[in-house]
């Protein structure tokens, strides 16, 4: 029997986006990112991002299948910014919650 595997959620640290740009995506030479990246959070010490062409992605046949929006993370180690971005979540600050899950924060 195969365990299932069960990625990390995603918490928009755009690890991915600087790696390499999806197939709707286009690479930026210049800031070494996909093109659509955008910041949605800027803070002293963590950034949320989000990808410009989401809704137009969205509209595709094929975007159950790729990009992977929030199918979550695959590359979890050495990312300080989605650990901050984490630790964000886990304290209850709302413009992230928001931002990411579309929701108030039970907590409060």
């Amino acid at each position: 029997m195969i365990a299932e595997y069960k990625p990390s959620p995603c918490v928009g640290s755009g690890l991915c986006c600087k790696k390499g740009p999806c197939a709707y995506g286009l690479w930026n030479e210049e800031k070494h990112q996909c093109e659509y990246l955008e910041t949605a959070i800027s803070e002293t010490d963590f950034e949320v991002y989000r990808c410009a062409r989401f809704e137009y992605i969205k509209e595709q046949s094929t975007s159950d299948i790729s990009p992977a929006f929030g199918a979550g993370c695959c590359m979890g180690l050495f990312n300080s910014n989605r650990n901050r971005i984490i630790q964000e979540i886990n304290g209850g600050n709302e413009q992230v919650i928001q931002l990411l899950f579309g929701k108030k924060n039970k907590q409060s």
